[in-house]
């Protein structure tokens, strides 16, 4: 049975609240009734992906839940079996908190898809130059991430702009900014609230595949939420579109090593037999996970046999020995320059807990090219970048570029196909480690980052959720975010950059002395 403990109240439910501009004087007054729904049954409105993703500019959305709405799912859960704690008391875990639209979010809360729990909000987009405002109703929304509630300060969430339409319409499509989803990301021992994005626009600055990420205010039932940090959700056409200059979007996309249930870590980039099937291969870890670690989520059936496991094969210290064969091959199967840019920034960033250092949470996409040898080449990317400039630590703790992973991780070092392309293509990844230090890796981003953010936060604290005592499993209040420790976190950020930076251009330096540029 469900369970809880109602903690603080925060997201109050509303039939009819949702604040007004946050240029107005009555900010944290709500108004009589939420404004109608400008989108209509336009098939995309609002702001475009350029406009939506634009990291120059702070716009906010307020969010509003129906009372109605609420009060249907609470029918629903009791129907389904929980005991709901009554109105304005404590649970004590014998109950289910459903006071609040997050008490329902948290009761709904699914760690696996497929996700069918999104409760329906009104949503109100304002840009501060006014472009692309816009209202939609019957906006699905569930809380994203997979720590159970009072873990995280600033739990973040989805927004699905189509969902809902489809259980009434039967597929009627709507796009927002660009896409039919919005990642509000989880606010998780970053108080700088800028390390993803950060660590994105590093990416896209390098030329390697990477969402676009900037920030939103948030309102909810009229009450301010936080600061969140937007991010593109990476497995859209529309990413696809922009980042890969794919008009029809019809290559190959797996996801890789993204599992239920923490079985992740398991797209090692290994060849495992010419089968889709689980396997194990001479001098791997573990045995091999090819339908657990690959998902596809966009391209033919059987797509796996045609291209991705040919690349595993050609990559494969066992299948194919010979480094010169390596060299050949494994360039007309992948952008081998991408692929080394794509290391050298999460290695020197670094970033060690996604695709270099803990085989998870990247995307493979097999982009259509005339010309090549097989039809196409293969694109690496990441995902969920919370850990990056060093927060999951390194092993080893130098950091080295060369052979680091994340503290926590003990998989067995990083992928041999990595390794590999390090030690075969040593020249060019030197060259693109020195390019990424001497012309992107700089403190000045975290300035620019912050110039964007500072009025915000020297505007509103950010109410931080209480956190649960492990000792005495009582609720407890956290601090909330202020100005002073915004400014601090990021301060530390910058230090880490600028000293990082020269520690790494040391070991490039010792590492690559025998390195020629290409």
């Amino acid at each position: 049975m469900p369970r809880g403990v109602t903690p603080t109240l925060r997201w109050a439910s509303s039939s009819m609240v949702l604040l007004a501009s946050c240029t107005s004087t009555s900010n944290n007054r709500p108004d009589p009734s939420p404004p109608p729904d400008t989108c209509g049954s336009a098939p995309e409105c609002g702001p475009s992906a350029e406009q939506f993703f634009d990291d120059r500019k702070l716009a906010e959305i307020r969010l509003t839940s129906s009372e109605t709405d609420l009060e249907a799912i609470r029918v629903e859960l009791k129907q389904r079996g929980y005991e709901l704690c009554p109105p304005n008391t404590v649970g004590e875990g014998a109950c289910t908190p459903v006071a609040s639209l997050l008490d329902l979010l948290w009761a709904k809360w699914q760690h696996c898809g497929p996700y069918k729990n999104y409760i329906p909000v009104t949503m109100e987009y304002q840009s501060p130059d006014g472009v692309g405002n816009v209202v939609l109703s019957k906006v699905g929304m569930r809380l994203r991430g997979t720590n159970s509630r009072y873990s995280n300060p600033l739990q973040g969430f989805k927004l699905n702009f189509e969902t809902l339409l489809a259980d009434q319409s039967g597929g009627v499509g709507r796009r927002f900014g660009g896409g039919s989803r919005l990642n509000a990301l989880t606010v998780d021992g970053d108080d700088t609230l800028m390390l993803q994005c950060q660590a994105y626009g590093l990416m896209r600055a390098f030329g390697v595949p990477a969402p676009r990420c900037n920030h939103l205010k948030v309102y909810v039932n009229g009450e301010y939420y936080g600061l969140m940090q937007n991010a593109e959700e990476p497995d859209e056409g529309s990413f696809l579109r922009h980042a890969f200059g794919d008009a029809n979007d019809e290559g190959s996309l797996y996801k890789c090593s993204a599992g239920c249930g923490y079985d992740d870590f398991k797209a090692d980039l290994e060849y495992y037999g010419d089968g889709f099937t689980e396997q194990t291969a001479p001098g791997a870890q573990q045995p091999g996970m090819y339908p657990k670690a690959y998902n596809l989520v966009r391209g033919e059936p059987g797509a796996h046999e045609v291209d991705l496991i040919p690349m595993f094969k050609c990559g494969g210290p066992e299948s194919t020995p010979d480094d010169a064969a390596f060299a050949s091959c494994i360039q007309e199967w992948i952008d081998v320059a991408e692929w080394l840019r794509v290391i050298a920034a999460e290695s020197l960033m670094p970033t060690v807990e996604s695709f270099v250092g803990s085989k998870r949470n990247y995307y493979l996409y097999f982009k259509p090219e005339a010309g090549a040898p097989h039809g196409g080449r293969f694109s690496v990317y990441s995902w969920d970048l919370d850990a990056a400039f060093n927060r999951a630590g390194c092993l080893p703790s130098s950091c080295d570029p060369f052979t680091s992973v994340a503290s926590w991780y003990t998989g067995g070092g990083r992928a041999r196909l990595v390794q590999r392309l390090i030690r075969v293509f040593k020249d060019r990844y030197c060259a693109a480690m020195r390019s990424f230090l001497s012309d992107l890796y700089d403190p000045g981003r975290v300035d620019r980052a912050a110039a964007v953010l500072e009025t915000a936060m020297a505007g509103l604290p950010i109410p931080f959720v209480d956190r649960r005592d492990v000792a005495t499993a009582q609720l407890v209040p956290r601090e909330p975010l202020t100005h002073g420790a915004w400014s601090a976190a990021v301060a530390t950020l910058r230090d880490y950059v600028a000293a990082h930076r020269a520690a790494a251009q040391a070991q490039v330096d010792a590492r690559c002395s025998a390195a020629s540029a290409p």
